[in-house]
């Protein structure tokens, strides 16, 4: 029984060292719970969100898992993934298309272990009030919005908001088309190129039917220049064309590059200059043609995107009448050579007959018959008479 007792005693031992090591290796490299309570707000009056979650259960310090969070964000088609020790994070993403967040906690001692995600989100809009929403910085403190109503919504309401601002401001000059409120031109130091960066958000209301709706956007005026076209000045210097002009005064100097492009009425094909960051250039002249310059700013990916439209067309000196003369001459004197040329041959051969007569070949000389008209008279023949007859008589004649 002593044997028996042991060699029990010995298996239950084994079987409780594998358990053991079994549920230690699988704390190492199972699954941790996921976060909990994992809720998402809406901040700063509705255009920003707050996601916050609790720590996983059971999470404690005998789990020797320090905790870190990895937090995806979907908006629309793009993710961006960012990790966190806190549990919260805050973002301000666009909301036209819907956003999606997915929350999992993971260990970061080296264990590997994680949690399944859990996710919350906003789903976009299922009726829209406004397309084709664009906004576009034209002046320093100034930018016109427009968009295309998808219904016609008598209550249509736009208020916006920026970083810093106490409370949405309407819409104070609204641009109408036909009736139908189309636009709003805002303007204000948060468009001044000290705050360039800034995002404006727009929330646009309004009623159909008997439900309200809500539209929200965000538009960054860094990414939305259009100044209006550059004046361009051209003098004469030397061989030479320059050509002047001023930056757009829209926010730093230094954020705008420049190209400009010509023509001549030689060839009517626009020549591209290369792209400089000067408020001037230069084209080689040539008096015969007439030039026409046009210049355009863009506004550089250092600071922005946009651009203005090509300048007016600025024409410089007039097309003087075309020099045939040396075309002329070009043409008309191998012309002139050729037919001097075919007339000295012909003169020279009737030289040639009338000092070296042709003399005839005797092989093709006709010898002329009676019965041909010849140089030669014919010879003399005498007259027949009638005793050089001889005529024969069948029977003798009788005296």
């Amino acid at each position: 029984m002593g044997r028996e007792s042991f060699s029990m005693h010995r298996e239950l031992f084994l079987i409780l060292n594998f358990w053991m090591a079994f549920a230690s290796e699988t704390n190492k490299t199972g699954m941790l719970p996921p976060p909990r309570n994992l809720s998402l707000e809406r901040t700063n009056h509705n255009f920003c969100l707050r996601l916050s979650w609790s720590p996983p259960e059971g999470l404690n310090n005998s789990n020797k898992c320090a905790v870190h969070y990895e937090v995806v964000e979907k908006v629309g088609q793009n993710y961006e993934t960012r990790t966190t020790n806190d549990l919260f994070i805050k973002r301000c993403p666009s909301l036209e298309s819907g956003v999606m967040y997915r929350v999992k906690a993971k260990c970061i001692n080296g264990s590997h272990m994680e949690s399944k995600s859990v996710t919350r989100g906003i789903l976009a809009p299922k009726e829209e009030l406004i397309q084709n929403f664009e906004c576009i910085q034209y002046a320093s403190e100034a930018m016109n919005c427009t968009w295309k109503t998808v219904k016609q919504t008598e209550d249509l309401q736009l208020f916006y908001w920026y970083e810093g601002q106490p409370a949405p401001e309407p819409c104070k000059l609204y641009l109408f088309e036909q009736g139908v409120k189309m636009g709003c031109h805002l303007s204000g130091k948060f468009l001044s190129h000290y705050n360039v960066k800034e995002t404006v958000y727009f929330d646009f209301s309004g009623t159909q039917g008997t439900s309200a709706m809500n539209n929200y956007f965000q538009r960054m005026p860094m990414y939305n220049v259009k100044p209006p076209p550059l004046q361009l000045d051209i003098f004469h210097e030397d061989s030479f064309l320059k050509l002047t002009w001023k930056d757009p005064g829209l926010f730093n100097a230094e954020c705008w590059d420049y190209i400009y492009r010509y023509k001549t009425n030689e060839s009517g094909d626009w020549k591209m200059s290369d792209l400089i960051r000067t408020t001037n250039g230069k084209l080689t002249y040539d008096q015969r043609y007439e030039y026409v310059v046009q210049v355009k700013a863009i506004y550089s990916g250092r600071c922005g995107t946009g651009e203005t439209d090509w300048s007016l067309e600025k024409h410089y000196g007039q097309p003087q009448s075309p020099n045939w003369f040396p075309h002329v001459i070009v043409i008309i004197i191998p012309v002139l050579f050729t037919i001097a040329t075919i007339i000295c041959l012909i003169f020279i051969k009737k030289l040639r007959k009338l000092i070296l007569p042709e003399i005839p070949n005797p092989r093709i000389i006709k010898i002329p018959w009676k019965s041909e008209k010849t140089m030669f008279p014919d010879l003399f023949i005498p007259p027949e008479d009638d005793y050089s007859k001889v005529k024969i008589l069948k029977e003798p004649l009788q005296l």
